[in-house]
């Protein structure tokens, strides 16, 4: 279990089939491998409850390594995840997985707390995408926006992440912007403006000064590019995650 997630009534924990095993790994298998024959099972609890309380649901074998946000409407629980087919880990008995396999996107599982078993699955986009990001006021809620590393990244031929991307939820469009290495922290331009009016915030590695950057864009037009930069004289080692506290 890497990630999971939060709505305004329950807490969502996915469980894919990335196994991390010391006795494999003494056998000389890998110790972490990916096994889908287990498939995905997804337990969700209400916040007020307990284990008791547990309901599970299951599908076929994916990889989600992070959430973009949850909601819930009565007994209707929706998860945006991004999402892979497999994860890039070897199988148990070390041969490769397929790496064509591995590209990540923004997906919505839709669960119906009163009847476990399966639930529906949906692509929200074809952008190759990852870590994603919402405006943090919405966790839990439902919301309009959310904010992503992509443009390379697993299933594609670049390791990096190269571009920043803002989905709409009720457009469906993603806007993006290419330049460098980065993953996305949103920042509200006031306390009480609205969900998606802010900023934008990454680095940004120049390979050609061997030093970093922050970059800050406009929330509403991130494709225009940035609109300040603070120039560091040093490199910024890659990071996955981060978030925005004000003073």
């Amino acid at each position: 279990m890497h990630d999971f997630a939060i709505t305004r009534d329950f807490v969502v924990v996915f469980f894919c089939p990335v196994t991390v095993s010391i006795k494999r790994a003494t056998a000389g298998r890998p110790p972490i491998a990916w096994e889908p024959e287990l498939g995905i099972h997804v337990a969700i609890v209400p916040r007020n409850g307990n284990s008791e309380d547990v309901r599970w649901f299951t599908a076929p074998a994916c990889m989600a390594w992070h959430s973009m946000n949850a909601f819930n409407d009565g007994d209707r629980i929706v998860v945006d995840v991004c999402r892979q087919e497999s994860a890039v880990f070897p199988y148990a008995d070390g041969s490769p997985t397929d790496p064509s396999r591995t590209a990540q996107h923004l997906t919505r599982w839709e669960f119906d707390f009163s009847r476990p078993g399966s639930f529906k699955e949906t692509r929200l986009s074809d952008l190759i995408s990852e870590y994603p990001r919402i405006d943090e006021r919405r966790v839990g809620l439902e919301y309009r926006y959310g904010y992503l590393a992509c443009c390379g990244g697993p299933g594609t031929d670049d390791i990096f992440h190269r571009g920043i991307a803002r989905f709409d939820h009720v457009t469906r469009e993603m806007r993006t912007w290419t330049d460098g290495l980065r993953f996305a922290v949103f920042v509200p331009r006031t306390p009480d403006s609205e969900e998606g009016n802010g900023f934008v915030m990454t680095n940004i590695f120049d390979e050609h000064r061997n030093a970093s950057q922050l970059a800050i864009f406009d929330a509403d037009a991130i494709e225009r590019g940035p609109i300040a930069r603070a120039q560091l004289e040093h490199r910024v080692p890659v990071g996955f995650h981060a978030l925005w506290l004000p003073r």
